[in-house]
């Protein structure tokens, strides 16, 4: 039954986010849900019933009166909080995706990817260019996970990457992760590579604060046509948006830019052996709805390498996380 109302508990949970009701609450005093009514215009009887049920699923915490507050899990939910995930939830449980999920079985059936494109009648990028508020979450939404992963890599990765001089983050969003590595790697330069629109609206708060103006840049194109040339490239969450003769282009376009000594270094949740219960089973049938892309294997890896001019030297886990870190080398 659990499994049966799961989704009863995901739609509780945006519906809470979207309205704004984690924005209009703290963790330290609560707040009466006739209140909280009224700051957000909203029914006040419906928003108690909403409001009961997220405190019933752990989110919130009701006290006598009908008040709320935050509680450890419902502060994450809040959009001011360090390591929000208020726009992971309006994306992954958004309307878009939602119904993007709706077309898993007809996919199966018909040996297809990419609900999304079947409901809106093309992929989530090009439905992103057209609707900026759109946009606007997805970006969100990969900036949530690069706050929780961004230190978790870098603590990761060994310092025999310290030496190199430049890198390349492709599709690197914002730049946390290009960030959090050259922070410490005080002779390394970076660059964050996204597509033109991206760029230009790039985050220049984030290498200020990190005390690297100066050594990170950013720049626009396609990464399916050309890179800037570098000794180590990055790719986080960016392979498995796309099917395996697409991974081969972009991974033959990284090939001819990498320059002699260098390396790729791919961030994805890898699939384990069989019955070995792993988050990157679930995010794989995601990408099947939502995109022509999946989750891998590391012989799926080795495989879309082998074929672009690379071979994978090495896998390594990212502790206290279900991401892994595959190193390519150019052959």
């Amino acid at each position: 039954m659990d499994l049966v109302t799961g989704q009863w508990r995901s739609q509780v949970l945006q519906a809470g986010v979207a309205l704004g009701i984690y924005d209009a609450l703290s963790a330290s005093q609560s707040s009466a849900a006739t209140a909280v009514a009224a700051q957000i215009g909203v029914d006040e009887a419906l928003l108690y019933r909403l409001m009961r049920a997220s405190a019933g699923i752990g989110l919130l915490v009701e006290e006598e009166g009908a008040r709320f507050r935050l509680s450890g899990t419902g502060q994450f939910l809040s959009a001011d909080h360090p390591q929000t995930l208020r726009d992971m939830v309006l994306l992954n449980i958004g309307p878009e995706l939602y119904a993007a999920w709706a077309h898993l079985p007809a996919l199966i059936r018909d040996g297809e990817h990419d609900g999304f494109r079947r409901e809106f009648g093309h992929i989530v990028f090009d439905h992103a260019r057209e609707h900026p508020a759109f946009a606007e979450v997805v970006q969100g939404a990969m900036t949530c996970l690069s706050t929780m992963e961004a230190e978790a890599v870098r603590a990761t990765l060994d310092r025999r990457h310290a030496a190199q001089e430049l890198f390349c983050d492709v599709g690197g969003g914002h730049g946390y992760l290009l960030a959090a590595l050259l922070r410490d790697r005080p002779q390394a330069k970076g660059i964050v590579f996204e597509l033109p629109e991206v760029a230009v609206a790039g985050d220049a708060g984030i290498t200020a604060k990190a005390g690297l103006v100066g050594r990170i840049s950013r720049q626009g194109g396609d990464m399916f046509e050309a890179v800037p040339e570098a000794d180590i490239y990055l790719m986080k969450h960016v392979l498995h948006d796309w099917n395996d003769d697409e991974c081969r282009q972009i991974l033959r376009v990284i090939r001819k830019s990498v320059r002699e000594g260098g390396r790729l270094l791919i961030v994805e949740w890898v699939v384990p052996g069989p019955n070995e219960p792993h988050f990157a089973t679930l995010v794989d049938i995601h990408m099947l709805c939502a995109s022509s892309g999946r989750e891998r294997t590391r012989a799926e890896f080795e495989a879309i390498g082998a074929d672009s001019g690379w071979h994978v030297t090495n896998v390594w886990d990212v502790p206290q996380t279900p991401l892994a870190i595959v190193e390519f080398d150019p052959v």
